[in-house]
């Protein structure tokens, strides 16, 4: 009587623990699969990070080309600058002593004018003939140094104008390059929180995918368990679940 009445038990409590151990399978299943829709979320996250980071890179590179373009060129502006500057400066110093030799002989002409001309020179160790070319060499001289002092004024002007086209060029492209500078600053920043949320997303996808396969095992187990159970209760048929040991 006792050991048909444990048998009856025995088959009780291995029919219990299988129908326990179904739901507990269950409730792991639910967690597989959400550990599964995780995984895949994150994957989705990551492509579009990856696509945001692609095109960053490509941005930075279309702006160093374009920086180094500017840059390029504004170093060519600086050195027209550099030689405009210093034709500038030699035109305005041959300028000053055209000028001042004009001076000096202007202030020759008046002196010799006032103190009598060619009439005075006549007294000298001077001829006639000599005297006469000298005054009409010294008109023909100051023409001649006032044409070039007009020369000179105006090519100092021409390269004035010049300097001062290339220094403003000078300036567009420095306020040119200062702008592509900071866009580049920003793209780097954002680009390095992307990378930053790509390394979270990685972490992510990290622990889903062991958290899966802890679940993943764990659900292999309880199936075995199940197993066993089943061939304690006989008539009993429990579905597997799909894992492989």
């Amino acid at each position: 009587f006792l050991w048909p009445a444990l048998a009856s038990w025995a088959c009780l409590c291995a029919v219990w623990a299988a129908e326990s151990g179904e739901k507990e399978l269950e409730g792991i299943k639910k967690k597989i699969e959400a550990e599964q829709r995780g995984i895949s979320r994150v994957k989705k996250n990551e492509g579009t990070v990856r696509g945001a980071l692609e095109k960053m890179d490509q941005e930075l590179e279309k702006k160093n080309r374009e920086l180094k373009q500017i840059t390029n060129r504004l170093e060519i502006y600086q050195g027209n600058l550099q030689r405009a500057e210093a034709q500038i400066n030699e035109i305005q110093s041959s300028l000053r002593l055209r000028r001042e030799l004009l001076e000096r002989r202007l202030r020759a002409l008046y002196k010799w004018e006032r103190s009598g001309g060619p009439w005075m020179l006549l007294n000298g160790d001077l001829s006639a003939a000599e005297v006469m070319r000298r005054k009409r060499y010294l008109p023909t001289t100051l023409a001649r140094d006032q044409e070039l002092i007009e020369q000179y004024a105006s090519e100092s002007a021409r390269q004035d104008r010049l300097r001062r086209q290339v220094e403003q060029k000078s300036q567009e492209l420095s306020v040119e390059r200062g702008a592509l500078v900071k866009v580049k600053e920003t793209i780097r920043v954002e680009k390095k929180k992307k990378q930053e949320f790509l390394l979270a997303l990685r972490k992510e996808k990290e622990t889903h995918a062991k958290t899966l396969k802890e679940l993943e095992q764990a659900a292999l187990r309880l199936q075995k368990m199940i197993d066993e159970m089943t061939r304690r209760a006989p008539g009993r048929s429990v579905p597997g679940v799909g894992f492989e040991a």
